[in-house]
């Protein structure tokens, strides 16, 4: 699993209550502890010290497998607003140069195995911004992260406006604002698909 994966794995066993956030550091610090090529998968080490279920652990590997197909429609739009959020964290010194650099080859990388991922949540994931920040940027590109309450798909909306009412395009549901949310992946874009209030 790579590091990517990981942090996904960790971040939707917590936010569906599975285990708290101490729990979860406490495995990442025995992984980290262990020596890189005898590495235990982080879900392992949460069985072995007895916070995770069997069940709890296919229900996460299944709810990562569906984040993780990002199949987006439009993937050049995908790619320019990936360009110009990227462009923004730098000029506001949110991150470096080096750190946009290794999240742009961790996101090709994915790429290659079919995922395509925002590069908000892979620098979120490689612990360069904080979830907080990637909503300031999207802010700034006049976008928002909206949830579905009847299936909860997440979606990044492009050119977000207050007055407007926004359908998920797996089931047809009004999407709202999260009240909480941890993390910024997100299974689709939405631009057009808007209906007045």
């Amino acid at each position: 699993m790579s590091h990517f994966d990981e942090h996904l794995f960790g971040r939707i066993a917590v936010l569906n209550g599975y285990l708290t956030p101490e729990q979860l550091q406490e495995c990442l610090a025995v992984q980290k502890s262990m020596d890189p090529a005898r590495r235990a998968p982080i879900g392992e080490i949460l069985r072995s010290k007895g916070y995770l279920k069997g069940k709890h652990l296919s229900q996460i590997l299944e709810i990562r497998k569906n984040k993780l197909r990002k199949l987006l429609r439009d993937a050049k739009e995908l790619i320019k607003t990936d360009k110009v959020f990227g462009q923004i964290a730098l000029k506001k010194g949110m991150i470096t140069l080096e750190q946009l650099e290794s999240a742009l080859l961790e996101q090709q990388r994915l790429k290659l195995k079919n995922f395509q991922i925002r590069l908000g949540e892979v620098l979120v994931a490689l612990k360069h911004l904080k979830v907080n920040e990637v909503f300031d940027i999207l802010a700034e590109q006049n976008g928002r992260i909206l949830i579905c309450p009847s299936c909860d798909c997440h979606f990044t909306v492009l050119s977000y406006s207050p007055e407007k009412r926004y359908k998920c395009s797996q089931c047809d549901a009004y999407l709202k604002t999260p009240t909480f949310l941890d993390t910024v992946v997100t299974d689709g874009v939405l631009e057009d698909q808007v209906s007045e209030e």
